[in-house]
């Protein structure tokens, strides 16, 4: 079985993410990157390669949250979503959007459809 886990950021990048959180994520993907090798083989695919393979393309100053919701919604009819009264997707729709995207890059890298270096 191989399990496919979102490499860590490389370095900080700004915005409104601290190094500090960065960090924590980083710890904390650690953790549970050691449990699942215990398991089996894991996967580490960082997330500009996931949009690569899936071919998510942000525009120049576009929303990346709001593209990959975009993407997935066109390719997944089913994928849960709904909107505030203010018309912005619910909390944590862009998490669950992130994780279909890397579970699909993650099967064609399994299948040999693409690789996680260099295309």
């Amino acid at each position: 079985m191989v399990h496919v886990v979102e490499d860590c950021l490389g370095g900080f990048t700004g915005g409104l993410t601290t190094k500090q959180t960065l960090m924590k994520l980083a710890s904390m993907n650690a953790v549970v990157s050691l449990h699942l090798y215990q398991r089996g083989s894991v996967l580490h695919i960082p997330p500009v390669t996931t949009k690569r393979i899936t071919g998510l393309v942000v525009p120049k100053g576009g929303n990346k949250k709001l593209e990959v919701i975009k993407l997935v919604r066109a390719r997944e009819p089913s994928f849960p979503y709904a909107e505030t009264k203010g018309g912005n997707y619910v909390k944590g729709t862009d998490d669950m959007a992130d994780a279909w995207l890397l579970a699909k890059a993650g099967g064609k890298v399994i299948r040999g459809e693409a690789t996680v270096g260099q295309p």
